[in-house]
């Protein structure tokens, strides 16, 4: 919509550097420190004693001390005469001691010292698998983590791995120091840790769920003064114990009173992050509480049990109830709550979530049911042949590993093609929903029709409440349409000099406001934009796109329904938009040529579309060379070519030609482009799937009598291989030292016959390789007497040029060409000239 200075799509800044560097610490010391600490847990006996610092919580009921005069609230002073400092000396202590060893505990219950005989066991299997379920879980949350903030860098994401990376430092174990010092730092490190994650809690939530649109983030005074207080704890709590380690037993009362203002703030933090999350989520709108309503179902059923589990074991510790196994399993359940606030922050902000899963999860089950029935006819084949050919097991099972994937391989295809429909139907939806609509546009001319048909067809898929349609008049973009009852009127026109025209043009892509950042929204959109994209029920601003600029906008409101928008239903919009923008490009011309009488003049603008369709600048890979060329014998014409990348580092080419000249057969060549980009850049799309699409496209699209032909090839540079379909279009040709081939392997033409079928061919590619695509316009040229060009002098002037530059050799043939025929052309020719650089 303009062609100033890009701003930067809809993230927020990246957070601060010592908030990264403190996360990947945290990470670091769990993933390194986990393992000895683990290994350490399981070498050490166990007393049956659960401490929180020195002083006895729980005295386990079916432990070695069970009948010990040990109580909860005795206070561990020393262990054999020698004065404990803190808890990782008294973990010390115990990794040193010896299974069978009976130890002397100086306990201090109520000002009296009192000595008490300690027996050791080794760790039972119940307190084990606790443990093990504590690291597992610890490990998830770490992960989890990691992951939402590498597909998340911004400070909510930032925020959830710290969360995250904490509770797995509190989950996990860590060898105990060597050194006294150790012993000191490491429990300050604990004590930091478990001060310091409710603030960041309260924090996260002051993030997440993101305010409503509109509100500005909290200043950076608040969020110091967020962490003052614990750090202030902290800092009085690091005096306390090293006034404990080395002189010796601090005041009393200074030490009950930092410990009492510890746990409430750290109650009162807790508090805190839970008022602010319910009344953040109380204040959003449905459509995000929709979104949410698995963060607060996952927490509540991850916290439940062990919040029972551990009241139980504080209020009645020899009930059933307070058995070790339940603990265990509440301990997995905590895993949970991590898994659902994940899961909401990607798909909040970034990737259908919900989906990925889904297919991962068929497609690995698809994957190991093909390895199994592998790996069974392998077996029942060595079985019957082995011992009748009288050959090595060693030799034959390799061999019929690889004879039975080039076997299964169409199966594989099949039944990978019968799964997408069986599990993922939505996206086998999205090339119908897009050719509908093509076939509707292409037979309406008029910009009022075609806008009807593009609302009906947003109404019929999406459920907007409504739908605006603005179109570019020169500096502004002035609304032209409306469909649906919005709560207050849309605005009349939108200033194109806007941020937010600015990000359409650019990226050319609807931007979805469920998923819009507000902190990026805060810094960089202008008071315009802002206003627009504040609107509670807009849901997303959706680009009409064209080659040189943006034929308008369309603002789409939110669900009837309340259910939020997905990014399927934002690639639809986009596939939609793009197919609108061309068909309402041609109405343009169409009504302009008819009210100018100027024909020829729009005829030529529609030339330049159809121009901008073809690539400029040809993609290539390394080591190869890509030159295409062509010429209408009207203004426009029916023929297509194109080179790019689909995706995945690979080079594709194609070449095409619709039956018929001029507009009629140009529009349905762009409409057939549009089809063809969606269906090649889709995961795994084989030339022969492709072509099938095509062929669907041109069965309910085309005129009756239309038809095209197609050629598409995939080039892997990895392997030099060739993969293609023809679809009745002239065979390439494959110029190689001593002989020239042709690339048949295909199928019928495209829109001729119901049920048909598309193979695919390969061809290795080799050094000085030359494949030429061309159209029958090439070939069926005629001379001044009548006789046609031929396929005799292509070859002749191929094989005489092979060794030239394609650039060079294109050229040549379209002199020889011109020199045949050096009149108008009857029809159109295209050729495209693919190389494999070497001799």
């Amino acid at each position: 919509m303009m062609h100033a200075t890009h701003r930067s799509p809809p993230r927020a800044q990246p957070p601060p550097r010592a908030a990264r560097v403190l996360l990947a610490l945290l990470v670091a010391s769990v993933v390194l420190l986990e393992f000895p600490g683990a290994r350490e847990y399981l070498a050490s006996p166990t007393d049956g004693l659960a401490l929180r610092g020195l002083v006895v919580q729980r005295v386990r009921p079916d432990g070695p001390n069970a009948t010990a005069d040990i109580r909860p609230g005795d206070e561990i002073v020393a262990i054999d005469h020698h004065p404990l400092r803190n808890i990782m000396h008294y973990r010390a202590q115990l990794a040193r001691t010896p299974m069978d060893t009976v130890r002397v505990y100086t306990l201090r219950r109520r000002g009296t010292l009192l000595e008490v005989p300690v027996r050791y066991e080794r760790v039972p299997l119940p307190l084990l698998r606790r443990h093990q379920a504590a690291l597992l879980v610890g490990l998830c949350f770490l992960l989890l983590g990691v992951w939402v903030y590498s597909r998340r860098p911004d400070t909510v994401g930032l925020l959830f791995a710290l969360l995250s990376s904490m509770i797995a430092f509190l989950l996990t174990d860590r060898p105990t120091p060597r050194v006294p010092a150790g012993w000191l730092a490491m429990e300050i490190l604990v004590d930091a840790v478990t001060l310091f994650f409710p603030p960041v809690l309260v924090h996260f939530f002051l993030r997440f769920p993101p305010p409503r649109r509109g509100a500005r983030p909290g200043s950076r005074r608040r969020r110091l003064a967020l962490y003052a207080p614990p750090a202030v704890l902290l800092a009085a709590g690091a005096a306390l114990a090293g006034w404990r380690f080395g002189l010796g037993e601090p005041p009393p009362a200074l030490l009950e009173g930092v410990v009492a203002a510890s746990t409430l703030g750290f109650v009162g933090y807790l508090l805190a992050g839970v008022v602010v999350f319910v009344r953040r989520l109380r204040s959003s709108d449905p459509v995000r509480r929709e979104k949410l309503r698995v963060v607060a179902i996952g927490t509540a059923v991850g916290f439940t049990p062990l919040a029972v589990c551990t009241l139980v074991q504080n209020l009645a510790p020899r009930s059933p109830l307070a058995d070790v196994r339940l603990e265990t399993a509440a301990v997995l359940a905590l895993a949970l709550v991590p898994a659902s606030f994940a899961y909401a922050i990607l798909k909040y902000n970034a990737i259908e979530i919900e989906a990925v899963l889904r297919r991962s999860i068929v497609y690995a089950f698809l994957t190991g049911a093909l390895v199994a029935g592998y790996y069974i006819a392998v077996r029942g084949l060595s079985r019957v042949f082995v011992p009748a050919l009288g050959v090595s097991e060693y030799v034959f099972e390799p061999l019929s590993v690889l004879g039975l994937a080039v076997l299964f391989a169409p199966a594989r295809e099949r039944l990978q093609r019968v799964v997408d429909r069986a599990f993922f139907r939505s996206t086998a939806r999205f090339e119908d929903v897009v050719r509908d609509l093509g076939a509707q546009l292409s037979r309406r001319i008029d910009v009022g029709a075609i806008l009807d048909a593009v609302l009906d067809r947003f109404d019929a898929v999406f459920s907007p409440a409504w739908t605006a349609v603005y179109r570019r008049e020169g500096d502004v973009c002035a609304r032209c349409a409306l469909r649906g009852r919005p709560e207050r009127e849309p605005p009349a026109s939108l200033p194109v000099d806007t941020a937010l025209g600015r990000y359409l043009e650019r990226h050319r892509r609807p931007l979805m406001i469920e998923y819009l950042d507000p902190a990026w929204a805060t810094h960089r959109l202008d008071a315009t934009s802002a206003r627009i994209l504040a609107r509670e029920d807009l849901g997303a601003c959706v680009p009409l796109p064209l080659p040189d600029g943006l034929w308008g906008l369309l603002l789409v409101g939110t669900r009837r329904a309340g259910v939020p928008y997905r990014l399927a239903d934002a690639r639809l919009m986009a596939a939609l938009a793009q197919t609108t923008a061309l068909a309402l490009r041609n109405a343009d011309l169409i009504a302009a040529s008819l009210e100018r009488e100027r024909l020829k003049n729009e005829v030529l603008l529609a030339r330049d579309i159809q121009l901008s369709l073809l690539p400029s600048r040809p993609a290539s890979v390394e080591g190869t060379a890509v030159a295409g060329r062509m010429e209408s014998c009207h203004e426009v014409g029916g023929d297509y070519w194109d080179a790019f990348d689909p995706g995945d580092g690979r080079l594709a080419v194609c070449v095409g030609d619709v039956s018929g000249k001029g507009v009629p057969a140009a529009m349905l060549m762009a409409s057939l482009r549009a089809v063809f980009r969606e269906a090649a850049r889709r995961p795994g799309a084989t030339p022969g799937a492709v072509n099938a699409a095509l062929d669907d496209f041109m069965r309910h699209s085309a005129r009756p009598g239309q038809f095209a032909t197609f050629f598409y090839g995939i080039l892997d540079p990895a392997s030099w291989r060739l993969t293609y379909s023809n679809a009745g279009h002239c065979p390439p040709l494959l110029l190689r030292r001593g002989f020239v081939d042709r690339l048949c392997e295909g199928g019928t033409v495209l829109g001729a016959a119901p049920d048909g079928e598309w193979i695919d061919g390969a061809v290795a590619l080799e050094p000085g390789d030359r494949v030429v695509l061309y159209t029958d316009g090439v070939t069926e040229q005629p001379g001044p007497d009548g006789e046609r060009f031929g396929e005799t002098r292509l070859v002749e002037i191929l094989r005489r040029g092979r060794n030239l530059p394609v650039e060079q050799l294109l050229e040549t043939l379209f002199d020889a060409l011109g020199a045949w025929s050096p009149g108008e052309r009857d029809d159109d020719v295209t050729v495209v000239i693919l190389g494999r650089n070497g001799p």
